[in-house]
């Protein structure tokens, strides 16, 4: 809050419907590691437990490639579905700190746990 971002994360639902938060560290010893290697640290966790998962996703702060704002931007995967990739773009407002939110889009994403 501090700094006005958030680690990335993840979140499963296990094969029996219950739903559970997922942290990974990519080095046990790196209390600051980029966001792109947690992130992948999450899909490399998930994809371990694949085989009592139905669903996964891992939300991200991230810079966007195409204007250089910022968004939250959110994998899905479902074990029987197609994966989708949901972004929020949003600007922080100073002095306030306010936030204001973009338009939410969705587009079709890229397995990563179940490939």
């Amino acid at each position: 809050a501090a700094h006005g971002e958030f680690f990335p994360y993840a979140v499963a639902v296990r094969s029996d419907g219950q739903t559970e938060m997922v942290a990974a560290r990519p080095e046990a010893t790196d209390d600051h590691p980029a966001s792109p290697d947690v992130i992948a640290a999450c899909r490399d966790t998930l994809a371990k437990r694949r085989d009592h998962l139905r669903a996964a996703a891992v939300v991200a702060d991230i810079r966007t490639s195409n204007t250089g704002g910022e968004a939250i931007q959110v994998e899905l995967e479902h074990t029987e579905g197609p994966a989708i990739t949901v972004m929020l773009p949003y600007t922080k407002k100073r002095p306030s700190n306010s936030i204001d939110y973009g338009q939410i889009r969705a587009k079709a994403g890229r397995r990563q746990i179940w490939t």
